[in-house]
């Protein structure tokens, strides 16, 4: 059986590897979030082009109803 300077010798060695590996997860996580927030003004932007297209290509749809509307006799 080890001797009890051994065993806490050996916590703290894990303790400082647990230690070690919270901080790459939290510099990890860091630049998770910096890349998911480009991710998001990305896909902010797009929505903002497709929303456009779309409110343009209904607008001339309505025209071109109207127009054939006012050609058509009662």
């Amino acid at each position: 059986m080890k001797s009890l300077d051994d065993r806490v010798a050996c916590m703290e060695g894990r303790m400082e590897d647990h230690t070690a590996l919270m901080a790459d997860i939290r510099a990890d996580m860091r630049g998770l979030r910096s890349e998911v927030h480009r991710l998001d003004h990305k896909i902010d932007r797009h929505f903002m082009w497709l929303a456009g297209i779309l409110i343009g290509v209904l607008t001339a749809l309505g025209g071109l109803a109207f127009q054939v509307a006012r050609l058509q006799p009662l």
